[in-house]
């Protein structure tokens, strides 16, 4: 007998979620300093150097990026079948 199948949210996802979603798997440092700033923005005044915390947030989702990469470089081209011996 199968495992019951998880039930669907009643509402279907909409655009900002969509976006906030791809956001968040292909740039997650940039994503979330930038909701940070938003939300933070207000309480911590104007940023004097905003490249000074921008650039380390780029680097970071570059080097995030390029170690996926090369993790899933890796995964495919040493999987195996079960039969091969």
């Amino acid at each position: 007998m199968h495992p019951p199948r998880p039930k669907r949210t009643s509402e279907p996802q909409g655009r900002a979620d969509r976006l906030v979603d791809w956001l968040l798997s292909h740039c997650p440092f940039s994503t979330l300093a930038v909701l940070s700033l938003i939300v933070l923005g207000p309480t911590l005044g104007p940023v004097a150097e905003p490249l000074v915390i921008a650039v380390p947030i780029v680097i970071a989702d570059i080097a995030f990026f390029v170690m996926r990469r090369i993790v899933s470089s890796h995964s495919t081209s040493h999987s195996t079948s079960l039969g091969a011996k």
